[in-house]
């Protein structure tokens, strides 16, 4: 009984493959990778966003890269836990004239993130009949106000977005061998990056119950052995300190508004309310997502265990962290022109809730084969994420890379040694910096 409920709801028989040209299948995701690739580099005004490395990326994971072997800097942990993408995509950049690193650090990160666009389009295709609903899910990744602030064009946040396309890729049906690696792949990349991806176990169960067959069990089988590993060294790694919220109350607020109305609004609107409505938005905020999400399973529940999923997530990846690891600036204040600091920990959530959504929207869609459902979700999207589309960062202000490297070299002794490369941002002085062995800069 459980199996059927959950076949009928989350894996619908998958659609046959079109005879399309090989020269459609291979252009199409590729023009579209470079689309969505593009879009996030423009976002980012002030410095050019290839000639600087963020925080993290090279203090940590470049620095890394330069100065430890291979084997050590992949499993070596940060903040409690594996990073496997961001270290590889360090790598890769330290094989590459140091000039030119910035480029595979911050290029390399847009890039994956479109290419994990594009297989959220076609992961979501099973459960999302509307090709323009399905577009707006995967634009969803590049074009998120709450993506511009920390986590744009970064490989340190990399994790968030595999731990979104991980949930779509887990309610996937492949249809090939190659999709089914790719699948694969992207749940164990989700796992290996963060141990938050706990959170998708519900939907990885479900999947075991509901697709017996060997094949289609490899991909829970891939993300289960990439979790245990990803734990184990969790286990044993030296973590962060834990800094608790101060009550279950402040926490619900910041998701009221900063996921829950953001998710419906667009960050920069929400911004705008807030400082006329002040909390009272947050409430709002939540109490139309619920009655959003209630209207929409009991209208059009063909697809209600996805809807209850999505939702169920996106609660889960955003109160767990922030129950643990509360920041101050996470609660904004009434009168200042932004909505706090922390918005890596937004991305997630939010995504999730626009994911359930636009599955209501797609269902609705069917229901009423007339209405233009799918244009006035689009619509309503666009007139959210328009505002916040281009953004002006601490990023923006430098140091450049470049210019770095180029004053690192007048300062390598002739007997070998490092220097110190400075990075944004700017603040605290003196944190952010890359150790670059000078033999690299020869």
């Amino acid at each position: 009984m459980v199996r059927r409920v959950l076949s009928a709801s989350m894996y619908p028989t998958p659609h046959a493959e079109l005879r399309r040209p090989v020269w459609r299948r291979v252009l199409t995701p590729v023009a579209a990778i470079a689309l969505a690739t593009g879009a996030q580099l423009i976002r980012l005004t002030g410095a050019q966003v290839l000639n600087t490395v963020w925080a993290e990326d090279g203090a940590v994971f470049l620095r890394d890269a330069y100065n430890r072997p291979f084997s050590h800097a992949l499993f070596h942990t940060y903040a409690g836990y594996l990073h496997v993408v961001p270290r590889l995509l360090a790598e890769l950049a330290s094989d590459v004239p140091a000039k030119d690193a910035s480029i595979v650090m911050s290029g390399g990160s847009a890039l994956l993130v479109a290419m994990l666009s594009v297989v959220v389009f076609r992961a979501s295709r099973d459960v999302i009949s509307s090709t323009l609903v399905r577009v707006a899910l995967a634009a969803s990744m590049v074009v998120l106000p709450a993506t511009a602030l920390e986590t744009l064009d970064n490989a340190a946040n990399l994790h968030w977005y595999l731990m979104f396309a991980a949930f779509w890729v887990l309610l996937w049906r492949p249809t090939s061998r190659t999709e089914r690696v790719v699948a694969c792949m992207v749940v164990a990349a989700a796992a290996l990056c963060d141990p938050l991806s706990v959170v998708l176990a519900p939907v990885a169960l479900a999947r075991w119950i509901a697709l017996p067959h060997r094949g289609e069990r490899a991909v829970t089988i891939a993300y289960g052995t990439a979790l245990a590993v990803q734990l184990a060294f969790a286990v044993g790694a030296q973590s962060n300190p834990l800094h608790v919220a101060p009550g279950v109350l402040s926490v619900s607020k910041v998701f009221g508004l900063r996921v829950a109305a953001a998710s419906i609004l667009g960050d920069q609107i929400t911004n705008r309310l807030f400082l006329t409505w002040g909390w009272t938005l947050a409430w709002l905020g939540g109490a139309a997502v619920i009655a959003i999400v209630v209207f929409g399973v009991r209208r059009w529940n063909s697809r209600w265990v996805v809807v209850a999923l999505a939702v169920l997530a996106s609660a889960a990846v955003f109160f767990i962290p922030m129950t643990l690891r509360w920041e101050p600036s996470l609660i904004p204040i009434k009168g200042a022109d932004a909505l706090g600091g922390g918005s890596r920990y937004m991305v997630v959530p939010v995504l999730l809730l626009i994911s359930a959504f636009l599955v209501i929207a797609d269902q609705a869609g069917q229901r009423w084969r007339n209405a233009p459902v799918a244009g006035v979700v689009a619509a309503a999207l666009v007139f959210g994420w328009g505002p916040g589309f281009l953004v002006r960062n601490e990023r923006s202000l430098g140091p450049t890379w470049r210019t770095g490297i180029t004053q690192a070299k007048t300062r390598c002794p002739s007997t070998g040694g490092t220097v110190r490369v400075p990075i944004p941002p700017q603040l605290p002085k003196g944190r952010w910096v890359v150790p670059v062995p000078c033999d690299r800069l020869r």
